[in-house]
């Protein structure tokens, strides 16, 4: 069972906390998502293709997801990164690139940035979530967005300032 904390429509925190199977999108009810866009020396990203059990199954993207009761936003990206690669991400290094709330899915989207040169062959992933993942670059990935191979990012508006 996932619990959110709940903010309002300003990102105040509302003081108590609200299940994922019980969170309803017509209340006026918010919570944090983290987005975590991979890095290397080559400018290239590292991508996830989602596991067929999940919404977008098979789909690629970015590693990311809720942010957990009691968590912060940067503690809950260390946690998603960890969680779905096996990768430990010194918080340190995550640069936030840009935050924006989704009215869609009444959610505050935080998107970080961690540069690092990765050796996909070591990590561990998290089999219900990723079945795959490999380094991709700008044209890689746009082209995998026009074609439907990756998630859709209507609404990931920054995406394609990431991919400039």
């Amino acid at each position: 069972m996932e619990l959110w904390d709940a903010y309002d429509e300003n990102r105040k925190p509302l003081g108590y906390t609200v299940r994922r199977e019980k969170f309803d999108s017509l209340n006026n009810e918010y919570h944090i998502v983290v987005h975590i866009w991979i890095k290397n020396s080559k400018g290239e990203y590292l991508i996830q293709k989602r596991s067929s059990n999940k919404k977008h199954g098979l789909k690629w993207a970015w590693t990311g997801g809720s942010v957990l009761m009691g968590e912060n936003s940067i503690d809950g990206a260390v946690r998603e990164v960890k969680e779905e690669l096996g990768l430990t991400v010194d918080k340190e290094k995550l640069t936030l690139f840009t935050s924006y709330k989704r009215e869609l899915y009444k959610d505050f989207v935080d998107v970080y940035i961690y540069k690092n040169d990765i050796d996909v062959s070591k990590l561990t992933l998290q089999k219900d979530e990723v079945c795959d993942v490999k380094w991709a670059t700008k044209d890689e990935i746009s082209q995998m967005i026009l074609s439907g191979e990756f998630i859709n990012i209507n609404n990931s508006q920054y995406v394609n300032e990431i991919l400039i």
